[in-house]
């Protein structure tokens, strides 16, 4: 029996307010070797590649008609969203191994995905298919539609397999003309259960960009939305701003600032103290109708708030209370694309609510120099060393130390068919940011990003390297080749 279940709704808005505009596409231009101009989600395709949020494969073909899985598309979602992501994530899903690159993705997206509830807790299923009923409860939800009446299932002969609480979903996707099916003979079909191929979820994402969906035990899917508002009268009240600036060169600050990125290891590399970047930071909301921060800023407009003047970042921890901006983030806005050193900015934070939206006091800020990091500094490291051991069921990773100052972290990166692995090209399966941690264990079944595979598997073959990370240099260790 289906439940609706109240947990974090995150009300999401159209693409065209998540993603910046998307440029007319030059149907001329080969994207893959599989797809050219004539193929219906060739715009989508290209427009998910232009901004990494779904990428080909090795060999240049895209593959549209191989099934997404419920992984790989929460991955999607959030590089879509631009959902904040917690690199130091622990799982709610009893499935998902703690030392995988996924568990940040699925944690930032699970309140738009759908999850299973068993006798010891919660599952991911991070292998099954992604279906079209699901994606039916994802366009509701992210362009805000009233559910509907069931009524115009009467007109599909599939309608029984649509699952009971997702049905006034596919009602009313159907209704807004997002999701219509396919008419044989004079009979429709929704195919609610159909997996959802690559294509179509180029196509998807480029109309909105999913919101949540979790479901839960019998195999019966349920959504879960924002905490219930037992007081609907409550004050919808401001975050109050405020702002430090980052110190370069101080690796040992112990902060994990909003944009998904962790700083600091607890130890101090290096003695330069120069301002490197602007740490915004706010109070804590604990509404029951609140769903999260968008980061503001302006150039000219003195009191900047979202949807208005764009944003920086949206932040849907509840808990995330800081944002670390500096030259070269980037904006979705019309007024700019990224922060210039020098240049001077309001900022504010728009309180998100569900049906309300209060910006935050207004700071003042202008934006320091990035301190550059100079070849002699990155040459203070010789390639890592990297060693191996086969464990049976696991491999065991341990390297040499990284010594500069403008050390950033490691990424574990492997491929089953690339002998010269490399971030961001290979993906990566781990990302480090604590200098002193280096070693770490690749088990059986561990879930792989971005790469040529998926998860590690018996039997296969992989190659493996560091690649170590030095503000805007690359170096990879060694590789490695081994048998799990």
């Amino acid at each position: 029996m289906k439940t609706f279940f109240k947990s974090a709704l995150i009300l999401v808005l159209a693409i065209s307010m998540c993603i910046p505009v998307f440029a007319t596409t030059n149907t001329d231009e080969i994207i893959f070797s599989d797809i050219n101009s004539t193929h219906y989600a060739y715009d989508a395709i290209k427009t998910m590649k232009t901004y990494g949020i779904i990428s080909g494969y090795p060999d240049g073909t895209f593959r549209p008609n191989n099934t997404v899985n419920r992984v790989e598309f929460a991955t999607m979602m959030v590089k879509a969203l631009k959902l904040q992501i917690n690199l130091n994530a622990t799982s709610s899903f009893s499935d998902m191994n703690t030392e995988t690159w996924a568990i940040p993705y699925v944690e930032a997206s699970k309140n738009f995905l759908t999850g299973y509830k068993t006798t010891t807790g919660y599952a991911f299923k991070p292998y099954e298919a992604s279906v079209r009923e699901d994606m039916a409860v994802a366009l509701i939800k992210a362009l805000d539609k009233n559910t509907d009446t069931e009524a115009v299932l009467s007109l599909y002969a599939d309608q029984n397999s649509i699952s009971n609480n997702l049905r006034v979903f596919v009602a009313s996707a159907i209704n807004n003309n997002l999701m219509i099916g396919e008419t044989i003979g004079t009979q429709k079909y929704f195919y609610p259960q159909r997996s959802l191929t690559r294509a179509e979820a180029a196509s998807l994402l480029m109309n909105v960009i999913k919101a949540e969906k979790i479901t839960f035990d019998g195999e019966e899917k349920v959504t879960f939305d924002e905490d219930v508002n037992t007081n609907p009268d409550a004050t919808y009240y401001a975050t109050t701003l405020s702002y430090e600036f980052d110190r370069a060169g101080n690796n040992g600050n112990g902060n994990a600032y909003g944009n998904g990125n962790a700083y600091g290891n607890g130890n101090a590399y290096g003695n330069n103290k120069t301002n490197s970047a602007v740490v915004l930071k706010w109070d804590k909301i604990t509404h029951p109708d609140f769903e999260g921060y968008k980061v503001v800023a302006s150039k000219t407009d003195s009191t900047p708030a979202y949807p208005e003047n764009g944003y920086a970042l949206w932040i849907t921890d509840k808990n995330n209370t800081t944002a670390l901006i500096k030259a070269g983030s980037s904006y979705d806005g019309n007024e700019f694309s990224k922060f210039e050193a020098g240049q001077t900015y309001y900022f504010s934070i728009t309180a998100v609510y569900k049906d309300k939206k209060v910006p935050s006091n207004v700071i003042t800020v202008t934006i320091p120099n990035t301190p550059s990091t100079s070849n002699n500094d990155y040459n203070q490291d010789n390639a890592l060393t990297l060693q191996a051991e086969n464990k049976g069921d696991s491999i065991e990773l341990k390297w040499t130390i990284a010594q500069s100052d403008c050390f950033q972290g490691y990424k574990v990166v492997a491929s089953q068919t690339d002998t010269t692995p490399m971030y961001p090209d290979n993906g990566y399966f781990k990302y480090i940011t604590d200098r002193d941690d280096n070693s770490i264990t690749i088990n059986k079944d561990d879930l792989y990003g971005s790469g040529d595979f998926s998860k590690f598997e018996k039997g296969k073959t992989y190659y493996i390297a560091i690649t170590y990370l030095c503000d805007g240099y690359k170096k990879s260790s060694n590789v490695v080749k081994m048998d799990f």
